[in-house]
């Protein structure tokens, strides 16, 4: 019996090593086409900045962030939240987005940028149901989008189960 039990120990460790070879496979690295910053000697950018609000120990901290813009991704944009981008003036899409913990919630503006301006992603927290964002210029304060609402999601992933059958 101890040597049927050693051969089922080596299958399941088979299977598993098996499973974590093959899933590698998917997770290949894809070229992104990232946004790419405008030089920061370009006094004619305009600049865009998210937040994060530190929330202590027990409580996970406030993230708001670039997401997007016109449609290319930050790269490591939650990370770099407080980092300014340094923008084409004009007209662009910008995604926005919060994170709190697992919690997350996202929404796209358009909107007109002016060089030599600073702005500002803000937002409200609506418990933990919805978030409305907006973007400000920075000196003044001023409001240069309309208010747009994202309903909060949880990242909380599904339990995955391996089925390991034994013979």
């Amino acid at each position: 019996m101890h040597q049927k039990g050693v051969l089922v120990l080596n299958k399941i460790w088979a299977l598993l090593f098996s499973i974590l070879l093959l899933s590698g496979c998917n997770t290949a690295h894809k070229n992104v086409d990232y946004f790419k910053p405008k030089v920061a000697t370009d006094n004619k950018a305009a600049t865009i900045i998210g937040s994060r609000t530190e929330n202590g120990a027990f409580v996970a901290d406030e993230v708001l962030y670039v997401l997007a813009i016109d449609g290319k991704p930050i790269e490591s944009a939650e990370e770099n939240s407080v980092k300014p981008l340094r923008i084409e003036p004009g007209n662009h899409t910008i995604q926005v987005a919060f994170a709190q913990g697992k919690l997350h919630a996202q929404v796209t503006f358009k909107s007109s940028l002016n060089a030599g301006e600073i702005y500002e992603v803000k937002a409200q927290k609506n418990a933990l149901e919805s978030v409305t964002f907006w973007i400000s210029e920075k000196s003044s304060n001023t409001v240069v989008t309309e208010k747009l609402v994202g309903k909060v999601i949880s990242g909380e992933l599904a339990p995955m189960f391996i089925p390991i059958m034994v013979n």
